[in-house]
């Protein structure tokens, strides 16, 4: 739970921390198939109380959920206006039924919905995960030992058998879960089927340290060799933790080491021999608390970068902090009372009945709140009259091309290019990039409005104008219809005989310095048999926040008397590391420079959300809104003209 806690709040060396999950699942597997043997083992195959199972589940897991959901939704509604909170809630019916992950996988997102994509219940796709094995693995392991055992009433032999029918389950879920990941990458990621094999290796695990064999194999092995297999499992573990980024494809052959890794360490942990890990006494306070830690820490995480402007060291610091209090507090006022305490007496039919009658409050109450109309006009951020208004419409303050047909994201690697101007023209400028790229339109369509010119704009969303192959984490998988369209263009280039070509991208691709500088020479090379001179405009600043959330926030604070920083320092920002980079190589060509706009949009080196005037600069944490490009086209006009002489 520690490493996916450090992952989330972007601590530096945890970078595949989200591997946690994927221990998780294996311990859980382990932990379910030790209690369900034992109870098969106990009460006999035919008397087992199938209902009971899932009562206990129930009572163990739902009531901290729900606290969660209202408690976070509720706090929300506190510190947004409802149109920007709603954004950030669509999955709380799904979170409140254990359906997340369906919703996670299937979803559809446009480009710029990125509060959405900061779902305040992300983190709930697992355990709907978790959920989903539990309903079908009672009676998975039932058949298994049905299977196995020639008296299945009562089970008193070990788990030999077991184990050949679980080694299937690993190797054909691990197998299903490759499939999936070629050809449907979320579903592979967020869905149990492609995740079985995992929870089955837990179980193996169990199973095959529960039989005759592997006792006496344990007893004849000397305690270094426990301990060596337990330094190996956190070895993959650690490796995994800090290699491991989720600009790679995943699950896949990659989840074998973090998943082996888990079950080596409980394996040896488990015979109480080298070093007793899992009986550690500050590990075992977290590992109770682990459930309602998780639950709080991803919600806690979002709130506290809203309430302090974004995730600073000491913001993290104290979102971890209040993560650990607020699971402590849950766990023993929630979840222990209706795990072991009081609460955890009812019988399976009052349990089961008020535990979906509860669901369905949860779920309804979680889809009101998504959908809910509330206006909170006192807290409106004070803006220029001339731009939007509300949070809500900055976000939609883009460029005109938008709402045509130039840009198709990842759905098509057709070339759909939008035509302004002019048509009958002489002269021609075009416009080509991804979404940074796009930002820029109405500063070059209005610098070039006059007859003897026509605009040409050709962009993708997310698609780099740098020959390099990506995986792309919104769609999980390699960018290669951008690398299709990409191809598509630059053969089509000279066709429209442009006069100059204005192309820009974001500067925080993960390429490595040569792939910027290899990738980037080889467009320019390209593009220059056009004859067109070539600029490439840098690209822009990140915020450390939303940039509309935080604004809000900032006003509203001033009002409280509380101080909120959305301010970024660009200095050795990696906007400003890319543009030199590229100023350097532009140098070895003749026909190419680069147009840094980037002291304009932050300048004296600070990125504010909104212009001293209350023109609003940026419309999330890192697109210009078309208001404030437009508001430099007076200033730059004469500059971006000169690129055409």
């Amino acid at each position: 739970m520690g490493i996916v806690l450090l992952n989330h709040a972007k601590v530096p060396g945890f970078s595949g921390g989200f591997i946690g999950v994927d221990i998780f699942f294996v311990l859980s597997g382990y932990l379910i198939s030790a209690g369900l043997y034992k109870q098969y083992s106990a009460n006999g195959l035919k008397s087992f109380n199938l209902l009971g199972f899932y009562s206990r589940r129930l009572k163990r897991l739902l009531p901290a959920l729900a606290i969660v959901i209202i408690a976070s939704i509720a706090m929300l509604f506190y510190l947004l206006p409802a149109e920007e909170a709603k954004l950030r809630i669509s999955s709380a019916p799904y979170a409140a039924t254990w359906l997340s992950n369906f919703f996670f996988a299937y979803r559809e997102l446009g480009y710029f919905d990125g509060l959405a994509a900061n779902d305040l219940f992300l983190h709930t796709w697992s355990l709907g995960v978790e959920e989903q094995f539990y309903l079908i693995w009672p009676l998975i392991i039932f058949g298994l030992m049905k299977l196995t055992q020639n008296n299945p009433a009562p089970v008193t032999t070990s788990g030999n058998g077991l184990a050949g029918g679980l080694a299937l389950i690993v190797l054909a879920g691990f197998a299903f879960s490759l499939i999936l990941l070629k050809y449907s990458p979320n579903s592979a990621f967020y869905l149990m089927p492609s995740r079985i094999w995992q929870f089955a290796l837990g179980a193996l695990v169990f199973f095959i340290s529960d039989s005759t064999r592997a006792q006496i194999c344990f007893s004849r092995n000397t305690v270094s060799s426990v301990t060596a297999a337990q330094v190996a499992g956190l070895i993959a573990i650690g490796i995994s933790t800090y290699w491991f980024h989720t600009a790679m494809p995943y699950p896949g052959f990659a989840a074998i080491l973090p998943s082996v890794g888990a079950a080596l360490v409980i394996a040896a942990s488990v015979r109480n021999e080298g070093v007793p890990l899992l009986s550690f006494a500050p590990l075992v306070w977290f590992g109770n608390r682990s459930y309602s830690l998780y639950l709080w820490h991803w919600p806690v995480l979002l709130i506290v970068e809203i309430i302090a402007g974004g995730l600073s060291a000491k913001a993290i610091a104290a979102a971890i902090l209040i993560s650990i209090l607020l699971a402590h507090t849950s766990y023993g006022a929630i979840e222990l009372p209706f795990w072991k305490g009081k609460f955890s007496k009812f019988n399976a039919l009052i349990t089961l009945t008020s535990a979906l009658a509860a669901i369905a409050a949860l779920a309804v109450i979680s889809h009101f709140s998504a959908k809910i109309e509330v206006v909170k006009s006192s807290k409106a951020v004070a803006v220029n009259s001339s731009t939007p208004s509300t949070a809500s419409e900055w976000r939609k303050d883009r460029p005109a091309i938008y709402e045509q047909s130039c840009d198709s994201w990842y759905a098509s690697s057709k070339l759909q290019p939008c035509l302004y101007g002019n048509q009958d023209a002489p002269n021609t400028v075009m416009l080509i990039g991804d979404s940074i790229g796009a930002q820029w339109f109405s500063l070059i369509a209005l610098s070039f409005q006059k007859e003897e010119w026509r605009t040409i704009v050709l962009t993708k969303s997310g698609c780099p104008m740098v020959d390099e192959p990506y995986y792309y984490e919104i769609i999980k998988s390699e960018y290669t219809i951008c690398e299709e369209w990409r191809n598509n263009l630059l053969g089509a280039i000279k066709s429209w005989s442009p006069d100059t070509i204005f192309m820009g991208s974001s500067s925080h691709y993960s390429y490595t310095e040569r792939e910027w500088r290899e990738g980037s020479n080889r467009i320019w090379t390209n593009m220059l048999k056009s004859g067109a001179n070539i600029v490439t405009i840098a690209g822009t600043p990140m915020l450390k926040t939303d940039g509309p959330t935080c604004a809000f926030r900032e006003q509203n604070s001033k009002r409280a008397g509380d101080i909120i920083d959305c301010q970024t320092h660009i200095e050795a920002s990696k906007a400003d590391k890319i543009s030199r980079l590229l100023q350097a190589e532009a140098e070895q060509h003749e026909g190419i420079s680069i147009l840094d706009l980037n002291s304009l949009v932050c300048p004296q080196g600070l990125c504010q959300p909104t212009t001293a005037d209350g023109i609003v600069v940026f419309r999330d944490n890192q697109h210009l809104s078309d208001t404030f490009v437009r508001s430099l086209v007076s200033k730059l006009a004469p500059r971006i003209q000169q690129y055409a002489e």
